[in-house]
C-alpha cells in the first residue's frame, strides 16, 4: 500500500480523536429485534470479529494475562478503528477483556466512528469448560469485572457468556452451567443499573442446535439469554440462500423470541482469504433474512494461521488489506436493510419449550447455585479437617481423584450433576474451599479411632481445634445448604439465598480431577505451541498442528473412551500438571509432545497408549512423545480389576516410533512386557524404533518382563539424557534448538 493511500486513514484517525466525546445511542431490545433507543429505527448489526493473538500481530499481553486486549491499547485502536469503519462496520465482537485496563479511549475511537462492541464475558484460562463445567467464584469474578469494565460505555450492546460450549452431544450438560452463568451476569447487570443483555453464541452443531437454542430460551426470563449468536460457516463460493442451508435456518428461527443474528460468519473452507466472496451478504440483510436475522459478524478482522483475516499487521502503525476485505467492504456497504421502526412493532413470538433430559439432551431445567464468595468463606471456616496452605494445584487434582473415591461420598456436597439438577451446596466453591469440605467431610464420618489418623492426605491436610463460625456464617450456611436440598427436589432453581458475591476467589487455581459421572468442574491449564485445536463431533480428538499460535487446553480433556491427543507433523506441545483420559492408541501424532507431572488414565486396554509415526527431515530430529514424572493408573476402581497386565505403554504407528517413559509410576494394568510390536504379521519394527523406559517404578515395572518381551529398551542414565527435559527435545520446523520459548515461563 503506498504512501499516499495512507493519507485518508491518518485523516479519519484525527477526525475519530477530535470527535472522541460523542455518546452513541444505546442499543435496546424489544421482543426479535434491535433497536435504537431514540429514534427507535431497528439496528442491524454489521459486525467483524475483532480479537489477535499473542504475538501472532505482534502484540504482546498484559502483565499477569495469556491474552491480548484488543480494547486495551489506544495506538492500536487509533491504527484499526478508521479501516473497521471503511469496511462499513457498526459493531465488533471481542472475546477477551482485560478488565483491569483503561478502555476508555479505544471506547471512544469507537463510539466516534459509529461502532458498537458485543464481548464474550470470559478468557482462555477463565471460562466454562464443556468437559467438566463449572460455575464458582472464580469465573463469577471474572465475569463481573468485565460487565464492570465495559457497561458504563453506551455503545457496549451486551455480552457473551458462552461460546461453542455444548458442541455435540457428549457436553450437553454443560448447558446448565452457561446458563447459570447467564442468570448471574443477568443479575448482576440489573443490580448495578446497567442496561446490557447477556447472550449465547452458538456453534452450527446439527446434532445439538434445536436443543441449545430451546434451552437457553426457556423458562424463567430471570435465566434466559436476551439474544442468541450463531457461529455458521454455511455459506462458501457462489452458494445460494437454499443451497447454503440459510433458508433453513431462518425457518428454524423465524419464532425465537429474542433477536438473532451471526456470531460469526465467512467461509472456512480451504482456500483462505482469497476464496472468500462474500456472496451471502447481500442475502443476509436483504429481504431473505432480515425479518428473522439481525445482521451478523464476520470472522475475522485479524490475519491468523487459519488464514481468514481481512487485514495483515505490518507493523503497529499499519496494516495491509488481503484480498477479502476488498470483497467484504464491498458486500457490506452496499447492503441497505429494510428496518422496522419500534413504535409499529409488536412481537408475538413467544419462549420456547424446554428440551426433555434423554438420549439427546443431558442439562435439567435446574440450574448450579450462585457462587457466593462469604458463603465458601463461612464453610471453610467451620471445618475441623481441612487443607494446609501450602497445597499446589497438581496435589489439588490428586487428592480430589483420592478423596472423591472414598467411603462415605465425602464429595456430595462439592459436586454437581446437571442431568439431575442435583448440586451441592458448596459446587460453586473454588478448587481449594471444594477439597478441604470433601476433606472434612471424610474426616466426620470416621469413627473416634479412625479419626486420629484420617485428617493427613499425605500431609496435604490439617486439623484445627476450634472451628470458628459466627452467627452470621451458621445463617449463610444453613441457607446454602437449604437452597441445595430445596434445588434436590426441584424447588428452587438453584440461586443460593444471599446473593450473587463479587469479591476476589483465593489465588488457587482449578485443578484436574477423574470424577466420572458428575463434574467437579477442576479445570488446569497448560501451554501448546505450534497449536490449533480443532474438536470434531463423535470422535473427541485434540488436534495440534503445525499452526503457531499458544493457547490454553484444559488438562482434564475427556471422559469418554473415544478421546485421542494428535500432535501434527512438527508440531509441539507441552503438558504439565495434566490428566488425560483415553484407551486405544490416546497418544499419537508425527511431532513431539512432552508430558510432565501428569497422569495418563487408562478407560480400557486396547492398542497401545503411544502410537508414534515420526517424520522423514533432512535434519536428525526428536519427534515422539515422552512421558516424565507421571503416573499412569486405571480411570476409576470399576475398571481397574478388569485390565491387571493388559494394557501395553506403546506400539510403533510405523518403525520411526519414539516414545519414553521416565521415572513414572506405572500401576498393575500395564502388561509385563510393556511395549508390544503392532501386530502379527504388521510388526512395524526395526532398529529405528524407540520404545524405552528409565527408572519407571510401580507394580507395572517389570524388568525381567520387559527384557523377556524383547520390545522394550530400558535407558540408561547417560541414554536418557538426550530426552530427559523439554529443551531436549522440542526444535523448531527446521530442526533448531534449543526451542522452549514458547513454553510460558510459570509452566
Amino acid at each position: 500500500m503506498g504512501k499516499s493511500s495512507l493519507l485518508p486513514l491518518f485523516a479519519a484517525a484525527t477526525a475519530l480523536m477530535s470527535t472522541a466525546s460523542a455518546t452513541l445511542d444505546p442499543i435496546v431490545i424489544k421482543g426479535s429485534k434491535f433497536f435504537y433507543k431514540t429514534n427507535g429505527t431497528q439496528f442491524f448489526i454489521k459486525g467483524v470479529a475483532y480479537q489477535s493473538g499473542i504475538g501472532s500481530n505482534g502484540l504482546e499481553p498484559a502483565a499477569g494475562t495469556k491474552y491480548v486486549d484488543p480494547l486495551g491499547d489506544e495506538a492500536t485502536c487509533k491504527r484499526d478503528v478508521p479501516r473497521l469503519q471503511a469496511l462499513g462496520a457498526n459493531t465488533i465482537r471481542t472475546y477477551a477483556i482485560d478488565p483491569t485496563l483503561d478502555h476508555k479511549p479505544c471506547m471512544a475511537l469507537l463510539d466516534a466512528a459509529g461502532i458498537y462492541v458485543i464481548s464474550d464475558l470470559g478468557e482462555p484460562s477463565l471460562s466454562i469448560d464443556r468437559s467438566n463445567p463449572t460455575w464458582d467464584v472464580s469465573l463469577y469474578q471474572r465475569y463481573t469485572s468485565v460487565i464492570d469494565a465495559l457497561s458504563p460505555f453506551t455503545n457496549t450492546i451486551g455480552y457473551f457468556a458462552g461460546n461453542e460450549v455444548p458442541n455435540n452431544l457428549t457436553y450437553t450438560s454443560s448447558a446448565a452451567y452457561v446458563k447459570a452463568a447467564v442468570r448471574d451476569s443477568k443479575a448482576y447487570i440489573k443490580s448495578k443499573g446497567y442496561t446490557q443483555g447477556v447472550g449465547y453464541a452458538a456453534d452450527d452443531d446439527q446434532t445439538v442446535r434445536a436443543q441449545v437454542a430451546s434451552y437457553f430460551n426457556c423458562g424463567d426470563s430471570s435465566s434466559t439469554i436476551d439474544f442468541w449468536g450463531y457461529n455458521i460457516y454455511e455459506w462458501c463460493g457462489d452458494s445460494s440462500f437454499q443451497e447454503s442451508g440459510y433458508a433453513d435456518r431462518v425457518k428454524e428461527f423465524s419464532t425465537y423470541s429474542v433477536p438473532s443474528f451471526f456470531a460469526e460468519y465467512g467461509c472456512n473452507k480451504p482456500g483462505g482469504a482469497a476464496a472468500r466472496k462474500f456472496s451471502e451478504v447481500a442475502s443476509l440483510y436483504g429481504t431473505d433474512m432480515t425479518p428473522v436475522f439481525s445482521g451478523g459478524i464476520v470472522y475475522e478482522y485479524f490475519q491468523e494461521q487459519n488464514d481468514f483475516g481481512l487485514v495483515s499487521v505490518v507493523n503497529s502503525a499499519s496494516v495491509s488489506p488481503l484480498s477479502d476485505y476488498a470483497a467484504f467492504s464491498t458486500a457490506l456497504n452496499a447492503v441497505k436493510p429494510s428496518a422496522t421502526q419500534s413504535a409499529s412493532y409488536t412481537p408475538t413470538n413467544s419462549a420456547l419449550s424446554c428440551p426433555t433430559v434423554g438420549a439427546n439432551w443431558a442439562a435439567a431445567s435446574v440450574l448450579p447455585p450462585t457462587p457466593n464468595t462469604n458463603v465458601c468463606a463461612c464453610m471453610v471456616s467451620s471445618l475441623s479437617c481441612t487443607t494446609k496452605s501450602s497445597i499446589d494445584d497438581l496435589a489439588v487434582g490428586q487428592l480430589f481423584s483420592t478423596v472423591c473415591g472414598l467411603p462415605g461420598n465425602p464429595c456430595k456436597n462439592v459436586i454437581g450433576n446437571a442431568t439431575t439438577g442435583v448440586y451441592g451446596a458448596y459446587s460453586m466453591c473454588n478448587a481449594t474451599e471444594r477439597l478441604a469440605n470433601a476433606f472434612d467431610t471424610y474426616y466426620q464420618g470416621l469413627s473416634a479411632t479412625n479419626k486420629a489418623t484420617g485428617c493427613d492426605f499425605g500431609g496435604n491436610a490439617t486439623l484445627v481445634s476450634k472451628p470458628a463460625v459466627g452467627a452470621s456464617c451458621s445463617s449463610a450456611i444453613a441457607s446454602a445448604t437449604a437452597a441445595a436440598g430445596a434445588a434436590a427436589s426441584g424447588g428452587s432453581s438453584g440461586s443460593s439465598s444471599g446473593g450473587a458475591s463479587s469479591s476476589a476467589s483465593t489465588s488457587k487455581s482449578d485443578a484436574p480431577n477423574s470424577i466420572v459421572g458428575a463434574s467437579l468442574g477442576l479445570t488446569k491449564y497448560f501451554t501448546v505451541g505450534f497449536a490449533m485445536i480443532a474438536g470434531f463431533s463423535g470422535m473427541g480428538m485434540i488436534l495440534l498442528y503445525q499452526d503457531t499460535v499458544r493457547l490454553p487446553l484444559h488438562s482434564v480433556l475427556n471422559k469418554t473412551n473415544t478421546f485421542q491427543v494428535y500432535i501434527g507433523k512438527l508440531g509441539n506441545a507441552y503438558f504439565k500438571s495434566s490428566e488425560i483420559a483415553g484407551q486405544t492408541d490416546f497418544l499419537y501424532g508425527f511431532g513431539t509432545a512432552f508430558i510432565q507431572s501428569s497422569r495418563l488414565l487408562l478407560r480400557n486396554c486396547g492398542g497401545g497408549i503411544t502410537a508414534w509415526k515420526g517424520a522423514n527431515t533432512t535434519f536428525p530430529n526428536k519427534y515422539g512423545v515422552y512421558i516424565s514424572q507421571s503416573t499412569v493408573v486405571a480411570a476409576n476402581s470399576t475398571i481397574a480389576p478388569t485390565i491387571i497386565g493388559k494394557c501395553f505403554l506403546g506400539r510403533p504407528w510405523n518403525i520411526q516410533h519414539r516414545s519414553v517413559f521416565m521415572d513414572t509410576y506405572l500401576d498393575a494394568t500395564i502388561n509385563a512386557a510393556g511395549y508390544k510390536k503392532w501386530g502379527t504379521g504388521d510388526e512395524r519394527f526395526s532398529n529405528l524404533t524407540l520404545m524405552a523406559e528409565y527408572k519407571d517404578f510401580g507394580p507395572g515395572f517389570n524388568e525381567t518382563g520387559r527384557i523377556v518381551g524383547g520390545v522394550t529398551t530400558l535407558l540408561s542414565e547417560k541414554q536418557v539424557k538426550a530426552y530427559d527435559k523439554p529443551v531436549d527435545v522440542f526444535m523448531d520446523e527446521n530442526g533448531r534448538q534449543p526451542y522452549v520459548g514458547w513454553i510460558d515461563e510459570d509452566a
